[in-house]
């Protein structure tokens, strides 16, 4: 997604969207709300429309594992670095970096902070401006292990220690309840059954089975002690044969 995409109707306060969320689509990180309906999970993108919305369901996951990974996704709002705190963000701080891929596209991405160039600030009008400059090696996204040079207005502090979203908390525990459920349930009966099994119990429609595979076939029957012969008339391929079946009376 990209600001090109903005929604162009009232957007909600952006104090509503008091979440980050990784998206799937493009691995970057968007300020979003999220909305549970029933089992139903919405996640709502700031100033983007909604056919931009990710729905989410129970169905949706598989393993306790996909459920965890989700889970990761969404974190409390990073917040800007600000010019007089640029001595805060130290050498392997992870922090979340805007990219822009063009004038009207920014994405965000987390990165490692390979380095600080430190600068003398400047004042304009009373004002403190943080001339530093921060090395920073992508973690993930399109330009995951590549270098950039930063400044701070690019730069925005991950939040630690912060509840997962309620509503993400929910519907977390309704897909971990679905799927401890069906981990619980009974195995169905195997159809391999013992060679003395009633053959009524076995799910084989014989029927079926003969006239999908001898359809073209016109056969005729011979009793003969206890065996039923079936032999069709015409020929498979070049080879004529006979397929036997024990009468089990």
């Amino acid at each position: 997604m990209s600001l090109s995409n903005l929604d162009s109707g009232a957007p909600h306060s952006s104090s509503e969207y008091d979440v980050e969320y990784r998206s799937k689509t493009d691995d970057a990180w968007y300020s979003v709300r999220t909305l549970l309906s029933g089992e139903k999970l919405t996640v709502k993108y700031y100033n983007f429309c909604d056919v931009y919305d990710d729905v989410f369901e129970p169905q949706d996951f598989k393993t306790v594992e996909e459920i965890e990974e989700f889970k990761k996704r969404f974190r409390s709002l990073s917040v800007q670095l600000q010019d007089s705190e640029c001595r805060k963000v130290a050498e392997g701080t992870v922090v979340c970096v805007s990219h822009f891929f063009s004038d009207f596209d920014v994405r965000f991405y987390d990165a490692v902070v390979d380095g600080v160039i430190y600068k003398d600030h400047s004042f304009v009008n009373g004002e403190e401006r943080c001339m530093c400059t921060f090395v920073v090696i992508w973690e993930h996204g399109p330009i995951f292990g590549c270098l950039a040079n930063k400044k701070v207005e690019n730069i925005c502090v991950i939040q630690s220690n912060t509840q997962l979203d309620p509503k993400v908390a929910k519907f977390s525990k309704i897909v971990m309840d679905r799927l401890e459920s069906a981990a619980y349930e009974p195995n169905l009966p195997s159809s391999c059954g013992t060679p003395h099994e009633d053959i009524a119990s076995l799910p084989v429609k014989l029927d079926s089975t003969f006239s999908h595979r001898f359809s073209q076939a016109s056969v005729s029957c011979i009793r003969c002690s206890g065996i039923y012969l079936w032999k069709p008339k015409t020929t498979f391929t070049s080879d004529f044969f006979d397929v036997l079946f024990t009468c089990c009376l």
